[in-house]
């Protein structure tokens, strides 16, 4: 490698973290030292397997991994970072043998942000690295401004939107329409409710239709009738929309629940003709 350009990383307000995955410790050690002189806070692993297991610890602004590894190589820990919601947007940057042309192609069409043909200088690792941290950088900004015209969107409509996380059951989004539905706070914390503690059962009936759980049925979306109990004893009769949301590997991550007030309509259809 050649001469090393320094940076101050004090000039960072937020030093980036990269990890290396090499098992050829030479390399990884000159890979490892160059970074942490252009200014990064460096991870480092022998493997892998045990590059994996950083990954998702520590979760890296960036991956760095030779492909040509034993037990898990390159490819595998592309795909891995890639299957799992916490780690597959983490940029991945190959490294691999000049002329490996094959390998190039393979880790591009798989998901790898960017290759380094070895041996590499110095000052090309460092603006390889550089270059896809920014463009990283650009992406999470337009993704931030693009979440929020989405919740400003949200927090318009009319109706009941609320978000569950698959696993524990519990709201991480609840819109202010579903919060007046509810009968929740503006201000309060909804991290701890279930969407489910508000479901009633309608009248001379079983309860509400269940909604079918992807991993057990071929169905993710459901659309029907049901009833909400507000906080303040009202019973609201609404029509939703169930969708399961999935990661990568087609694990369910989340369901989202659009439901609209048609107690009015309820009520009217009760009365006499």
């Amino acid at each position: 490698m050649g001469p090393v350009r320094f940076r101050d990383p004090s000039r960072d307000m937020d030093m980036k973290k990269i990890l290396v995955i090499d098992d050829e410790k030479a390399v990884r050690q000159t890979v490892v030292r160059t970074l942490r002189k252009c200014g990064y806070e460096v991870l480092e692993a022998a493997d892998g397997k045990n590059g994996l297991e950083l990954a998702r610890a520590r979760l890296p602004d960036l991956v760095l991994s030779d492909i040509m590894m034993n037990d898990l190589d390159g490819f595998d820990v592309l795909h891995s970072l890639r299957s799992r919601p916490a780690t597959s947007t983490i940029p991945i940057i190959l490294m691999t043998g000049v002329g490996d042309d094959q390998s190039m192609r393979c880790g591009m069409e798989q998901g790898a942000d960017d290759y380094l043909p070895k041996p590499f200088s110095s000052d090309t690792l460092c603006e390889a690295v550089r270059a896809r941290l920014e463009r990283q950088h650009i992406v999470q900004e337009r993704a931030k401004e693009n979440e929020l015209l989405l919740l400003e969107i949200l927090a318009a409509s009319p109706d009941l939107v609320a978000v569950v996380d698959a696993e524990t059951r519990r709201l991480s989004y609840l819109n202010q329409a579903g919060r007046r539905l509810l009968g929740i706070g503006d201000g309060e914390d909804i991290s701890g409710l279930r969407l489910d503690d508000f479901e009633a059962a309608p009248a001379g009936g079983t309860g509400n239709e269940p909604v079918a759980e992807p991993g057990a049925s071929t169905q993710s979306v459901w659309t029907g009738e049901g009833i909400f109990l507000s906080r303040d004893g009202r019973h609201i009769s609404v029509t939703k929309r169930v969708q399961a949301h999935y990661s990568s590997d087609r694990q369910t991550v989340h369901f989202s629940t659009v439901a609209s007030d048609i107690t009015g309509r309820k009520q009217a259809e009760r009365l006499p003709q």
